[in-house]
């Protein structure tokens, strides 16, 4: 029987409502991700890998957490018999045994998800605003990852091994816990504080970088909007952060109910791996779903922008297949003509970019390898082509710049996705200059 001072999450319903519910919305998430991926015609990236693991990970806490609540170990008070005389932190039954295994296994998963989760969107970031690797954005998104990395091998080892050898003090009284397992609550707040502090960093990272897109306010919010879904995971970090802390301070409590404190302590993980899986997801899955009035006006921005910056431009050299990074063309970024750079260019040939920072078109006139990069799309497009319409060789493809170079299997009439435009198109469509609205564009030498 349940206690009338048990929180919502401390109730059986609510454990095993988020242990069901969330595994299942975390499923479909990465498997309407990996589906996202194939219909876009990008290849699966280690950030895609990394988020199924998360999945695993987290889908096992749910498994644990449901399996908790049937043998009555979540969700339920500790059971004490009534002629038991001594101290509750003397106490030990099969009831707390039973819960303490769980929640270690627990506490050995959780960090491995939670870092699972964070790499994968530090990746995802360098997958839709690196175009180089020599820019700042790429150095901090670097920082970032070694720091994620660090964080998780740390706090999964002192999990492990935060009672020493001995392993069985975990499963035995509250006083033997607090004397064969010291500072484990200490290391548990500098876990939450470290995982709160990086989860801010990732939910704040692509907020700049979104502002500096040439976009309406009105789509910049709602890009804004799509990448700060993190911030209720970071609502359950700071929950649980405020729960350690709480539980620093005041001690082994012989009035708390151990069982009750363990199933607060997972519920809130439960909820930050599973909110953290879904948010991380969406920027990637919402390109499945093509009726979103707000992917319509991006699509007329962009082109607009594009328009705006490319129409009746007329440049000179030949350039290589690999433009120079927009952060080191401010001038473009201020409202003014499309440079042009030189200096530093590969095969000694003129490079352009047209556009500001945030929109990032590349473009290298007379060349066959034709470049298209839009600084908060999903990935890079290559789109081969030759000058003359008539004469335009029917190969394409798309990729990262890291990829090998497309297939030379793929015809004008294959389609190509445009993510997050929502457009799937055929390759011929995006190239043709004629018909009217082209995603690519010709340019005629000096």
């Amino acid at each position: 029987m349940t206690s009338p001072d048990q929180a919502y999450f401390q109730t059986p319903s609510h454990v095993v409502a988020a242990g069901v519910v969330l595994s299942v919305v975390d499923l479909v998430a990465v498997g309407l991700r990996f589906l996202a991926r194939t219909r876009q015609k990008q290849r699966f990236g280690l950030d895609d890998y990394l988020m199924a693991l998360a999945t695993i990970l987290t889908v096992a806490i749910g498994i644990l957490l449901v399996y908790g609540v049937s043998q009555r170990t979540f969700g339920y008070p500790l059971r004490i018999p009534a002629n038991f005389t001594g101290s509750p932190l003397d106490f030990s039954s099969d009831q707390i045994a039973l819960t303490t295994k769980i929640q270690y296994s627990y506490a050995i998963i959780l960090p491995l998800a939670l870092g699972c989760i964070k790499m994968s969107i530090v990746l995802f970031y360098m997958r839709i605003f690196c175009v180089t690797t020599d820019s700042k954005t790429h150095t901090l998104l670097v920082l970032l990852g070694v720091l994620t990395g660090l964080w998780t091998i740390t706090f999964f080892f002192s999990t492990i091994f935060q009672c020493g050898l001995n392993m069985w003090a975990l499963w035995s009284t509250a006083n033997n816990f607090g004397k064969y397992c010291p500072n484990t609550m200490t290391k548990a707040v500098v876990q939450c504080i470290s995982d709160l502090i990086v989860d801010v960093m990732l939910a704040v990272f692509p907020i700049p970088l979104v502002w500096r897109l040439n976009l309406s306010t009105s789509n910049k919010i709602t890009a804004t909007a799509v990448f700060s879904l993190g911030a209720v995971a970071i609502v359950a970090s700071l929950l649980r952060l405020i729960m350690e802390t709480k539980l620093m301070v005041q001690g082994l409590d012989p009035s708390a109910d151990e069982i009750l404190v363990i199933t607060e302590f997972m519920y809130w993980g439960m909820v930050e791996c599973g909110t953290g899986i879904f948010a991380g997801s969406l920027p990637v899955i919402q390109s499945l779903f093509r009726n979103m009035p707000w992917a319509s006006r991006l699509i007329h921005t962009t082109r607009t922008t594009a328009s705006s910056w490319l129409s009746g431009s007329r440049w000179h050299g030949t350039g290589s297949t690999i433009g120079h990074p927009a952060d080191l063309l401010e001038d473009a970024s201020k409202g003014q003509h499309p440079a042009k750079t030189s200096t530093g260019s590969i095969s000694d040939h003129y490079h352009h970019i047209s556009g500001d920072p945030g929109s990032d078109f590349y473009f290298s006139s007379l060349e066959p390898g034709f470049y298209l990069h839009h600084g908060n799309i999903d990935r890079l497009h290559f789109i081969w082509q030759n000058l003359d319409w008539k004469k335009r060789q029917t190969i394409a493809g798309t990729g990262t710049m890291y990829n090998s170079p497309p297939s030379a299997t793929s015809k004008l009439t294959d389609n190509m996705g445009f993510e997050p435009l929502n457009r799937n198109i055929t390759i011929g469509a995006a190239m043709d200059t004629v018909g009217g609205s082209p995603l690519c564009y010709v340019y005629e030498p000096w």
